[in-house]
């Protein structure tokens, strides 16, 4: 199996050189994302799709995640990145339909690794059925829609838990139904900063479509 290189950069985002997947972890070094967050309206609900993510993932198994994204390769751009749609979701979906958000700097440290990333976060409007979606069983296992206004109220804090429909993949490789009533603590730990933002975002788009 080849070994992954990124980029790396220093706090300014400035180009220092290339190492190791496993080494930028261990070591802190900044690198890019690619994040993309699917929203849509079904029956006039708002909604915002959630990966969930492999059980034996190496960072943040089975937690509920952003709906498609990627560290950027060595010598990858953004619009190369955009291949984590057809990769986890089975979606053709073109960079150009996507409205960006912002450059967000992430800091997150877990006892075996350090992730010190420039997310280029963007939204898409899905207008396709759930049933479309083919995902890469390797990497996501479910995938949810949850109300908008109240996944901004359990970030808020004003609700307990939510409730997330969509299908999993079941232990037969189909797709099955499904509803789960979700808690902070079942999604990634995003700063509330960076869910607050995207959230925001994703009303103001909504009302434009």
């Amino acid at each position: 199996m080849s070994q992954e290189y990124f980029d790396i950069y220093d706090a300014d985002m400035k180009n220092i050189g290339t190492k190791l997947r496993s080494e930028v972890h261990k070591k802190g070094f900044w690198h890019k994302s690619f994040q993309c967050w699917f929203i849509g309206r079904d029956n006039g609900e708002e909604y915002i799709l959630f990966q969930k993510r492999q059980f034996d993932k190496d960072t943040y198994p089975n937690l509920f995640d952003i709906t498609a994204a990627g560290h950027l390769s060595a010598g990858e751009t953004v619009e190369d990145a955009c291949r984590e749609i057809k990769e986890e979701l089975g979606l053709d979906v073109k960079f150009q339909e996507l409205i960006p958000i912002d450059i967000i700097k992430e800091q997150k440290a877990e006892l075996d690794f350090i992730d010190n990333e420039f997310a280029n976060v963007f939204l898409y409007f899905c207008s396709a059925p759930l049933e479309k979606f083919n995902l890469q069983q390797e990497e996501v296992t479910g995938l949810y829609k949850a109300n908008l206004n109240d996944i901004v109220k359990l970030f808020n804090k004003e609700l307990d838990f939510v409730n997330l429909n969509g299908f999993k993949i079941n232990e037969s490789g189909d797709k099955e139904k499904s509803c789960i009533k979700a808690l902070i603590k079942d999604f990634v730990p995003h700063d509330f900063s960076y869910y607050d933002k995207v959230f925001k975002y994703a009303k103001e788009l909504l009302q434009t479509v």
